[in-house]
Protein backbone atom coordinates (compact mmCIF):
# COMPACT_ATOMS: atom_id res chain seq x y z
CA UNK A 1 0.00 0.00 0.00
CA UNK A 2 1.17 3.46 -0.88
CA UNK A 3 1.83 5.95 1.66
CA UNK A 4 0.26 9.82 1.60
CA UNK A 5 3.42 12.16 1.54
CA UNK A 6 2.30 13.72 4.92
CA UNK A 7 2.82 9.85 6.49
CA UNK A 8 6.01 9.71 4.86
CA UNK A 9 7.46 12.69 6.06
CA UNK A 10 5.63 12.32 9.58
CA UNK A 11 7.64 8.36 9.69
CA UNK A 12 10.79 10.61 9.24
CA UNK A 13 10.50 12.38 12.00
CA UNK A 14 11.48 9.92 14.73
CA UNK A 15 13.58 6.88 15.16
CA UNK A 16 11.22 3.87 15.28
CA UNK A 17 14.20 1.95 17.07
CA UNK A 18 13.97 4.68 19.74
CA UNK A 19 11.89 4.39 22.74
CA UNK A 20 10.75 7.74 23.57
CA UNK A 21 9.56 9.37 27.19
CA UNK A 22 6.31 10.73 27.40
CA UNK A 23 6.79 14.41 26.64
CA UNK A 24 9.05 14.12 23.55
CA UNK A 25 6.73 11.69 22.24
CA UNK A 26 4.01 14.71 22.58
CA UNK A 27 6.69 16.60 20.81
CA UNK A 28 6.97 14.57 18.09
CA UNK A 29 3.11 14.30 17.73
CA UNK A 30 2.28 18.19 17.48
CA UNK A 31 5.73 18.81 15.12
CA UNK A 32 3.22 16.63 12.63
CA UNK A 33 -0.27 18.15 13.54
CA UNK A 34 -1.91 19.01 10.40
CA UNK A 35 -5.48 19.86 11.11
CA UNK A 36 -6.29 23.47 13.22
CA UNK A 37 -8.98 21.38 15.31
CA UNK A 38 -8.17 18.93 18.03
CA UNK A 39 -7.15 15.64 16.51
CA UNK A 40 -8.26 11.86 17.98
CA UNK A 41 -4.55 10.30 18.61
CA UNK A 42 -5.06 6.47 19.71
CA UNK A 43 -2.51 4.61 21.95
CA UNK A 44 -1.94 1.34 23.36
CA UNK A 45 -0.89 0.61 26.66
CA UNK A 46 1.23 -2.17 28.26
CA UNK A 47 0.04 -1.59 31.85
CA UNK A 48 1.88 -4.44 33.44
CA UNK A 49 -1.37 -5.46 35.84
CA UNK A 50 -3.13 -8.70 36.73
CA UNK A 51 -6.54 -7.59 36.51
CA UNK A 52 -6.80 -10.82 38.87
CA UNK A 53 -6.10 -9.17 41.91
CA UNK A 54 -8.20 -6.82 43.15
CA UNK A 55 -5.19 -3.72 44.07
CA UNK A 56 -4.79 -3.59 40.02
CA UNK A 57 -7.95 -3.89 38.41
CA UNK A 58 -8.15 -0.45 36.31
CA UNK A 59 -11.18 0.97 35.23
CA UNK A 60 -13.14 4.53 34.57
CA UNK A 61 -14.74 7.01 32.48
CA UNK A 62 -14.39 10.93 31.52
CA UNK A 63 -16.18 13.22 29.28
CA UNK A 64 -14.61 14.73 26.72
CA UNK A 65 -15.48 18.39 26.72
CA UNK A 66 -14.08 19.51 23.24
CA UNK A 67 -14.29 18.43 19.68
CA UNK A 68 -17.64 17.68 17.30
CA UNK A 69 -20.20 18.50 20.52
CA UNK A 70 -21.23 15.62 21.22
CA UNK A 71 -20.74 13.80 24.68
CA UNK A 72 -18.46 11.03 24.29
CA UNK A 73 -17.15 8.52 26.79
CA UNK A 74 -13.91 7.63 27.10
CA UNK A 75 -12.03 4.79 29.40
CA UNK A 76 -8.93 6.47 30.70
CA UNK A 77 -6.20 4.54 31.84
CA UNK A 78 -3.67 6.46 34.05
CA UNK A 79 -0.56 6.43 36.88
CA UNK A 80 0.16 9.07 39.10
CA UNK A 81 4.17 7.89 38.18
CA UNK A 82 5.86 7.97 34.97
CA UNK A 83 6.66 4.52 32.75
CA UNK A 84 8.19 2.03 34.18
CA UNK A 85 8.14 2.34 37.69
CA UNK A 86 5.23 -0.21 38.48
CA UNK A 87 7.18 -2.97 40.54
CA UNK A 88 6.51 -5.12 43.11
CA UNK A 89 8.67 -4.67 46.05
CA UNK A 90 8.35 -7.07 48.78
CA UNK A 91 8.78 -5.95 52.08
CA UNK A 92 9.39 -9.09 54.97
CA UNK A 93 9.68 -7.28 58.55
CA UNK A 94 7.87 -8.97 61.75
CA UNK A 95 8.00 -4.52 63.52
CA UNK A 96 4.35 -3.67 62.09
CA UNK A 97 5.44 -0.05 61.84
CA UNK A 98 8.71 -0.53 59.91
CA UNK A 99 6.15 -2.64 57.34
CA UNK A 100 3.91 0.26 57.14
CA UNK A 101 7.19 3.09 56.58
CA UNK A 102 8.52 0.93 53.87
CA UNK A 103 4.93 0.47 52.33
CA UNK A 104 4.44 4.08 52.32
CA UNK A 105 8.08 5.23 51.15
CA UNK A 106 7.48 2.58 48.15
CA UNK A 107 4.11 3.71 47.11
CA UNK A 108 5.29 7.35 47.33
CA UNK A 109 8.40 6.24 45.09
CA UNK A 110 5.69 4.94 42.59
CA UNK A 111 6.50 1.22 43.63
CA UNK A 112 3.71 -1.41 44.59
CA UNK A 113 4.74 -2.76 48.23
CA UNK A 114 3.62 -6.22 49.34
CA UNK A 115 4.20 -6.69 52.99
CA UNK A 116 5.09 -10.76 54.97
CA UNK A 117 5.70 -10.36 59.11
CA UNK A 118 8.08 -13.44 58.74
CA UNK A 119 10.23 -15.67 56.74
CA UNK A 120 7.49 -17.90 56.71
CA UNK A 121 4.70 -15.60 54.79
CA UNK A 122 7.32 -13.81 52.73
CA UNK A 123 8.30 -17.32 50.72
CA UNK A 124 4.33 -17.91 50.43
CA UNK A 125 4.54 -13.57 48.78
CA UNK A 126 7.26 -14.70 46.71
CA UNK A 127 4.96 -16.02 44.34
CA UNK A 128 3.52 -12.51 43.32
CA UNK A 129 7.38 -12.43 41.74
CA UNK A 130 8.21 -9.05 43.44
CA UNK A 131 11.54 -6.96 41.53
CA UNK A 132 12.83 -6.78 45.17
CA UNK A 133 12.67 -8.20 48.47
CA UNK A 134 13.44 -6.01 51.54
CA UNK A 135 14.59 -8.48 54.06
CA UNK A 136 14.19 -8.02 57.91
CA UNK A 137 16.98 -10.95 59.77
CA UNK A 138 15.22 -11.30 63.53
CA UNK A 139 12.24 -12.54 63.03
CA UNK A 140 9.87 -15.15 64.34
CA UNK A 141 8.83 -18.50 62.91
CA UNK A 142 11.38 -18.30 60.32
CA UNK A 143 14.05 -15.25 60.11
CA UNK A 144 15.99 -13.77 57.41
CA UNK A 145 18.64 -16.39 57.26
CA UNK A 146 16.05 -19.50 57.11
CA UNK A 147 14.12 -17.40 54.34
CA UNK A 148 17.31 -16.96 52.24
CA UNK A 149 18.24 -20.88 52.40
CA UNK A 150 14.73 -21.63 51.57
CA UNK A 151 14.45 -18.57 49.03
CA UNK A 152 17.18 -19.88 47.16
CA UNK A 153 16.91 -23.75 47.20
CA UNK A 154 13.02 -23.49 46.20
CA UNK A 155 13.36 -20.63 43.41
CA UNK A 156 15.34 -21.19 39.97
CA UNK A 157 18.00 -18.64 40.05
CA UNK A 158 17.02 -16.61 36.61
CA UNK A 159 13.50 -16.47 38.97
CA UNK A 160 14.96 -15.20 41.90
CA UNK A 161 14.78 -11.24 43.25
CA UNK A 162 17.56 -9.13 44.36
CA UNK A 163 17.57 -9.37 47.98
CA UNK A 164 18.40 -6.08 50.14
CA UNK A 165 18.83 -6.91 53.83
CA UNK A 166 17.47 -3.95 56.22
CA UNK A 167 17.61 -5.09 59.26
CA UNK A 168 19.01 -3.99 63.12
CA UNK A 169 20.55 -6.94 63.90
CA UNK A 170 24.38 -6.40 64.64
CA UNK A 171 26.18 -9.49 62.49
CA UNK A 172 29.40 -11.84 63.37
CA UNK A 173 31.85 -11.41 60.70
CA UNK A 174 31.05 -14.96 59.63
CA UNK A 175 27.13 -14.27 59.17
CA UNK A 176 27.84 -10.73 57.17
CA UNK A 177 30.11 -12.89 54.78
CA UNK A 178 27.94 -15.35 54.21
CA UNK A 179 25.15 -12.82 53.55
CA UNK A 180 27.27 -11.01 51.14
CA UNK A 181 27.48 -14.08 48.91
CA UNK A 182 23.67 -13.66 48.46
CA UNK A 183 22.05 -10.13 48.91
CA UNK A 184 22.62 -7.24 46.69
CA UNK A 185 23.60 -5.26 49.97
CA UNK A 186 22.88 -4.36 53.60
CA UNK A 187 21.43 -1.55 55.81
CA UNK A 188 21.98 -1.30 59.04
CA UNK A 189 18.37 0.04 60.03
CA UNK A 190 19.72 2.96 62.30
CA UNK A 191 22.61 4.11 59.89
CA UNK A 192 20.52 5.14 56.88
CA UNK A 193 17.58 8.01 56.65
CA UNK A 194 14.24 7.00 54.54
CA UNK A 195 15.54 9.32 51.62
CA UNK A 196 18.59 7.48 51.46
CA UNK A 197 16.68 4.10 51.32
CA UNK A 198 14.42 5.15 48.45
CA UNK A 199 17.31 6.50 46.34
CA UNK A 200 19.28 2.88 47.34
CA UNK A 201 15.83 1.14 46.28
CA UNK A 202 15.48 3.30 43.12
CA UNK A 203 19.00 2.28 42.08
CA UNK A 204 18.95 -1.02 42.23
CA UNK A 205 15.33 -1.67 40.52
CA UNK A 206 17.06 0.28 37.66
CA UNK A 207 19.97 -1.31 37.05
Amino acid sequence: MSKGKFLVEAYKSYDTSKVYNFNDAVDIILKNKRSKINETIEISLNLGVDPRHADQMVRGTVNLPNGSGKKIKVAVFATIFFFPRNFRVLVIDDDKDVRELLSRLLKDAGYRPIDARDGKEGLERTKDEPSLIILDLEMPRMDGFEFLDNYIKDVPEDKRAPVLVFSGKDLTDVQEDLLNERVIGLVKKDDVSMDNLSKMIQGIIKD
